[in-house]
Formats: structure tokens, sequence, C-alpha cells
């Protein structure tokens, strides 16, 4: 259970850092320097800084705030075709 609680707390602060518009540098920077990303930080080490950039493009484009904290938006789901007799 320690280990959810640890995931998810560096997963808020990677998704509030993305989002901030700080440059990709700064952003892993500042993971590195986070304790809730201290049980990742051989991850963040070997981030692409390129990856990061455009993580954090995507992330301004379809997270959203709900209430104080930040979430991805899903993306919409399509089942695809319909079997014969769905509606």
């Amino acid at each position: 259970m320690r280990e959810d609680t640890e995931l998810a707390r560096f997963q808020a602060l990677l998704l509030e850092l993305l989002a901030s518009e700080l440059p990709a540098e700064e952003i892993r920077t500042r993971l590195m320097a986070h304790d809730d990303a201290r049980p990742f930080a051989d991850y963040v080490a070997g981030f692409d800084l390129r990856c990061v950039e455009v993580a954090g493009r995507i992330t301004r484009k379809f997270a959203r705030r709900k209430g104080d904290d930040l979430e991805a938006n899903a993306a919409p789901t399509s089942r695809g075709p319909t079997a014969p007799g769905e509606g």
C-alpha cells in the first residue's frame, strides 16, 4: 500500500510540474530535488528532455483542474463497429 501512495504522490507532482510551463530541464531538476520523487530518482534521471517538453505541451492541452487538483482528461473512447443486433 505504501508503494501506491508513493506513486500517487509522484504522479501528482509530475502532473503539476508538467502543467507549469517550466522548461523541461527545470522540471527534471525540481523532480530530482523533491522528496515525493526520491523513490523514482533513477527513473527521473533518465528522462529525455525532449519527451518532457512534449509531455508538458500535452498536459497543458488536455489536463484540467478539478478543485485544486490537476487530472488528465480521459480521451473519448470508441467501441468500434457494432455487432449485428447491438444498438
